[in-house]
């Protein structure tokens, strides 16, 4: 006990000593359990005002919101994460509109052709009909979902790191609201439902992007000559971000459709459950690799030090949340249902390894946007998405579920093998290119 409690409190001196990068890692923390509760809740009145059929609608196209979201972004926000601070102050505004505008564009392009073309594909996306209102307010919200990245990113560098959380505090709150008002009065429906999605992050934006404007100076509109010469200058960086982002992304958002693909509706329904409890353990070191490249960005050369208090701290806390679910793996499960706790504790334990191994994965993708080598790092995240879908699709066929989980794992375990070594040992070149302005 007395060695465990050592490790704890060197674990929170780390923490303690870097103010600024564990205010960036709670607010990330914060956003994601703040979106996660009233997102329960948001669900919870859907459910009770909607029939399963409209559910469904409403349920697909949030989920297809937020990924057009993802792609909207287009990469400007890990971009602005890196630029901002080694951009003047004068200029600071001129690039964080122009990426919040484009961004904005994008996504309601990408929203409104994908729903004017689903609509026609079947009943579930039949409510997102061209020019119906559901399609306005779909549209609308792509727009705004792939904004609320760029901003949540930005106000991690160049302001008050709590205003992510509270942003998403505005905005979840808004969309239980409305449904909560509409629910007594049988009004609820899909469209209402991305109305109440949509507004929501609307004014989510707005208190976001009136807290950059308090904080960066300059004319707050931006000559089109300027802006074209801003997006030229930035397009190729931007689109490696994005690239690293849809390749990491590509793992978590197929490897669901490959275990439905392979295992019984029963496994799928217990892997379900097992993926969500397991997804907290891998929340807070990965808010400690966000932060580290946050709070690290603008500085002329990476203070190695700093990096390896931040991966000792991430494994340290790692290690912790893998021993509790170890032991409480059960009544976890216990959440969401007697059937899922009686099936999932060993795919729950096998899945839970994934924490201190993605540990070494987060920091070194965190480090190489620090030193602005985002293009040399588009192969391996290409390459470690192939190595985890394979080895997940190779177990999962010859050993079902637990054969699933345990070919992710040990995909991320090669990752780890490979990414250790590179992490700090070495200090980093001076960055070549120049700041944006």
């Amino acid at each position: 006990m007395s060695v465990v409690a050592g490790r704890a409190h060197r674990v929170w001196a780390v923490l303690r000593s870097e103010r600024r990068l564990a205010a960036i890692a709670g607010s990330v923390v914060g956003s994601t359990l703040v979106t996660s509760g009233l997102g329960l809740l948001f669900w919870m009145l859907a459910a009770r005002g909607l029939a399963p059929g409209p559910y469904g609608s409403l349920g697909a196209a949030t989920a297809a919101m937020s990924f057009l979201g993802m792609l909207g972004s287009t990469g400007l926000g890990p971009l602005l994460i890196s630029e901002l601070p080694r951009t003047a102050p004068e200029r600071r505004w001129e690039l964080f509109s122009v990426a919040c505008v484009v961004a904005g564009a994008v996504g309601a392009v990408l929203g409104g052709l994908f729903a004017a073309a689903v609509a026609t594909t079947g009943r579930a996306w039949e409510p997102l009909a061209a020019p119906g209102p559901a399609w306005w307010w779909f549209t609308l919200g792509s727009s705004l979902t792939s904004i609320s990245a760029v901003l949540d990113n930005a106000m991690l560098v160049v302001g008050n790191p709590a205003v992510q959380v509270w942003r998403n505090t505005v905005a979840s709150t808004w969309k239980v609201v409305v449904l909560a008002v509409a629910l007594p009065l049988s009004a609820v429906s899909v469209a209402l439902g991305l109305a109440a999605w949509a507004t929501g992050m609307l004014a989510g934006a707005a208190m976001a992007g009136r807290a950059a404007a308090r904080t960066m100076p300059g004319p707050r509109l931006v000559p089109w000559a300027r802006a074209l010469r801003l997006i030229r200058h930035n397009a190729l960086s931007a689109v490696a971000h994005q690239g690293v982002n849809l390749a990491l992304a590509a793992s978590s958002v197929a490897m669901p459709i490959l275990i439905a693909w392979v295992v019984t509706p029963v496994e799928n329904g217990v892997f379900t459950a097992v993926r969500l409890a397991a997804a907290q353990a891998c929340l807070l070191p990965f808010a400690l690799s966000m932060a580290l490249f946050a709070a690290s960005s603008g500085d002329d050369e990476l203070d190695v030090e700093r990096s390896r208090r931040v991966l000792l701290a991430a494994l340290g806390i790692s290690l912790a949340l893998y021993a509790a679910v170890v032991v409480l793996a059960r009544p976890v499960l216990l959440l969401f249902g007697s059937d899922y706790a009686d099936a999932g504790v060993p795919y729950l334990r096998v899945m839970a390894l994934a924490a201190p191994l993605l540990v070494f994965k987060d920091q070194f993708i965190a480090l190489a946007r620090l030193r602005r080598r985002i293009r040399a790092l588009v192969p391996l995240v290409v390459a470690s998405a192939v190595l985890e879908l394979s080895l997940t699709t190779i177990g999962a066929l010859r050993w079902g579920l637990l054969g699933g989980i345990g070919g992710w794992v040990v995909a991320l375990a090669v990752q780890a093998l490979y990414t250790a070594p590179r992490l700090t040992w070495r200090r980093p070149r001076r960055p070549e290119v120049t700041a944006s302005g």
